[in-house]
């Protein structure tokens, strides 16, 4: 556990946060962020990014100076530490996580501003990529900027179509109607897609746009529940102001099938295509996370050679192999003389079947391999 100096940022904003009266969940909320972020901010495990520093400011209402300020208070504790808070804190690598901080999104430029141009105007989107592509965290990534990049106006809910309450067309309209804020009025007797009707256009009627994240959403496709009029009223919903994201491994018209090519459900979508990091993308995940974990020169070459397959750099597997690596740094550092030992070539014989038989553990797609 790291000493908190009283002047640092991590105390200071936990002295602004409590000024204001605010949990850790209120100043989340207010910035966009998660609630584990703050606590890793406010305990001095982890200095935030630029653009995690502005949401930050924004919630509190910094003016220009104090922004300023603030900022040059964290690059210089950045630059005087000694030993690298952030190799020190659990939170350099995220595998198999959600995502925590929308400064731990690497890369997919593109994308990302594809999707935040369409949400801004209420205009759906397909995410479509094979399975553990990235498609949640880029979910998680428009839920956590969406108040920053696109105002209050916007009202946005995030749910899972496989989790069991969507097995039915009123269960995921509960579920809908949940993730965004929505309640039933009083006496009202829930009616499945029309009490989520009646939400929108209240919204709508606000000036708030309505925006619903689905995942999985080749759920809906796999059960009988949803039909030919629960697809088309999920579409006639979208003309009324709901802007939909899905992400799904196939395209939407091959997982809504027939019932997708009478509705015409998929028209309405621009798809979104997720692929593996360029390689500028990957360099640049390299050298910053190396950087923060303190890997040396070596390391960072083995962090490049074991990351990179035939198919090109997979995100998850970056932060796989990262998470491996710096484990066994850690390990050694902590007294465990056996865990790392970097000269010795069988050392990353016995790295590297460590790596597959954790990766083929959550990557079953052999174009992936």
């Amino acid at each position: 556990m790291i000493d908190r100096d009283p002047s640092s940022f991590g105390a200071w904003l936990q002295r602004q946060r409590r000024a204001r009266g605010w949990t850790q969940e209120e100043l989340a909320e207010r910035a966009g962020l998660s609630v584990q972020a703050i606590s890793v901010y406010e305990r001095s495990r982890k200095l935030p990014h630029k653009e995690t520093f502005a949401r930050l400011a924004e919630a509190l209402a910094l003016g220009a100076a104090e922004r300023k300020r603030w900022w040059n208070t964290i690059q210089q504790e950045r630059s005087q530490r000694t030993t690298s808070l952030d190799a020190d804190d659990d939170s350099v690598f995220h595998f198999n996580e959600r995502l925590p901080d929308p400064g731990e999104f690497y890369g997919r430029v593109r994308e990302r501003e594809t999707l935040l141009s369409r949400t801004r105007r209420g205009a759906c989107t397909s995410i479509v990529g094979l399975r553990r592509i990235g498609k949640t965290w880029l979910l998680d990534y428009l839920r956590l900027v969406v108040r920053e990049r696109l105002g209050a106006s916007y009202r946005i809910g995030y749910l899972d179509a496989t989790q069991p309450s969507c097995a039915s067309e009123a269960g995921f309209s509960a579920s809908a109607l949940a993730a965004l804020g929505g309640a039933p009025e009083a006496g009202e007797v829930p009616q499945g897609l029309a009490s989520l009707e009646r939400v929108v256009r209240s919204l709508r009627a606000r000036q708030q746009v309505p925006v619903l994240s689905i995942d999985e959403f080749e759920g809906f496709g796999n059960r009988d529940a949803f039909d030919l009029a629960f697809f088309a009223s999920l579409r006639a919903l979208t003309q009324l102001g709901l802007a939909l994201v899905v992400a799904s491994k196939r395209p939407l018209i091959e997982v809504i099938g027939e019932y997708g090519a009478t509705s015409g459900l998929f028209n309405v979508f621009e798809q979104c295509r997720l692929t593996p990091f360029t390689d500028g993308e990957a360099e640049a995940f390299i050298a910053e996370k190396s950087a923060a974990a303190r890997f040396t020169p070596e390391e960072q070459e083995r962090f490049h050679s074991y990351g990179k397959l035939p198919s090109g750099y997979l995100p998850i597997r970056l932060q796989l192999v990262g998470t491996l690596l710096l484990t066994d740094k850690r390990l050694a550092e902590n007294g465990n003389s056996e865990a790392y030992h970097p000269a010795d070539p069988d050392y990353w014989q016995g790295f590297e079947a460590r790596l597959e038989d954790a990766y083929r553990g959550v990557i079953a797609d052999e174009r992936f391999s």
